[in-house]
């Protein structure tokens, strides 16, 4: 009599357990990328972070802020909403992501255009030396893709 209950409590412990994990699994491959429950941040946020690292006087900031409301869609990375296709998970032979689609590709288009301008209007409101420290900040939290997307 024991080793039944013994055993049914562990096959629901087991069945608890592989739900909670299934569930886990779920919210990470839904894109769930916000792990740490943060906001993201507002313009606001982003431009005195900005001011506050490259050391902006008060015009700098001024212009910064209204640049940055300007390009909102720029600062806010993008990228980590969605773009490509996912990988199909389903099939085991060859997996390879799909194509991006024209629009897909139209819309990096535009995006990388609109990055270059917010770059070229951001580097006349610093200073060369505060431009070169934006870029060196810049660089580092966009790691080996940010060199590419220069680049290309």
């Amino acid at each position: 009599m024991k080793g039944k209950t013994m055993m049914k409590k562990m096959m629901l412990t087991m069945v608890a357990l592989a739900t909670m994990t299934m569930a886990m699994a779920q919210n990470d491959f839904n894109g769930d990328n916000n792990k740490s429950g943060r906001k993201p941040f507002t313009v606001k946020q982003h431009t005195e972070i900005m001011a506050e690292v490259l050391k902006l006087s008060d015009d700098q900031k001024a212009q910064l802020l209204s640049l940055n409301e300007a390009y909102k869609d720029v600062i806010s990375r993008p990228g980590r909403r969605g773009g490509r296709p996912k990988m199909d998970n389903t099939s085991n032979s060859e997996q390879q992501r799909p194509e991006m689609t024209e629009e897909m590709k139209a819309k990096m288009k535009e995006m990388k255009e609109k990055r270059q301008e917010y770059d070229t209007k951001l580097k006349s409101i610093l200073t060369e030396s505060q431009y070169k420290t934006y870029q060196e900040m810049h660089q580092k939290r966009g790691g080996k893709n940010h060199d590419k997307r220069n680049d290309a």
